[in-house]
């Protein structure tokens, strides 16, 4: 819950109350520890505990609840933001105040990509896009053809692989969630598609132009229909 963001409303730093967690986690382990050990002496020595303690106080023979002040946290650096994107998506797989493309953006501007929304108000034709891998489909009856949903952060588009394109680009596109992707539009009254020519790593091709490092949390949200593909 600290990871995704959902005790941010307390207005400490992350790190902060993940120190906090880990005091608390050590003293319930130290006297979960404590409470199994009484456990497995009192079944072995019942009787002769209950003659001991006729002549000892009640508090006799109980282990001692010694309540430490916790340790304070030291000066911790802020996260990045990064940093809390991959923690986010690491933990549920989104975030609630950013879309991981978005950290891409200006330097897909400077490539000449587009956003997803904009694609709407094209005409058919060549097109750049970034985006995060949602699903990805290889339905049996689709004869070798893939289909990628690409997630940025105006919507979702759907993007086509003919069975030569899913030939040259499968090992791209199984093992990266962030895809680079040149291809052409396709219209059909309102609905868009876009056909793949050429899909790269993302991160890898925006670094060239200031993208920033691939955050660590971020995978491929669903492999819908994959078990087919070789």
């Amino acid at each position: 819950m600290i990871r995704a963001g959902a005790l941010d409303s307390l207005n400490r730093p992350r790190r902060e109350l993940l120190w906090q967690l880990r005091e608390v986690i050590g003293a319930t382990r130290r006297g979960s520890g404590r409470s199994a050990g009484s456990a497995r002496s009192a079944g072995s020595s019942a009787e002769s505990g209950r003659t001991a303690a006729r002549g000892r106080s009640p508090a006799a023979g109980r282990p001692m609840d010694l309540r430490l002040p916790p340790t304070p946290a030291p000066n911790l650096p802020e996260l990045t933001e990064r940093e809390r994107l991959s923690d986010s998506y690491a933990a549920v797989s989104l975030d609630a105040q950013r879309q991981v493309i978005s950290l891409f953006r200006p330097a897909l501007e400077r490539l000449g990509a587009v956003t997803n929304a904009s694609l709407s108000d094209r005409g058919p034709g060549p097109v750049r896009l970034g985006g995060l891998v949602v699903t990805r489909q290889h339905p049996m009856t689709a004869k070798g053809t893939v289909f990628l949903a690409l997630e940025d952060e105006t919507g979702m588009v759907n993007v086509t692989l003919w069975p030569d394109a899913w030939t040259r680009l499968r090992g791209v596109v199984r093992r990266h969630a962030l895809l680079y992707v040149e291809g052409m539009l396709q219209r059909e009254a309102s609905v868009v598609n876009v056909v793949a020519r050429d899909i790269k790593p993302l991160p890898g091709v925006a670094e060239a132009y200031g993208g920033p490092e691939r955050p660590e949390g971020v995978k491929s949200l669903g492999y819908s229909g994959m078990r087919r593909s070789g």
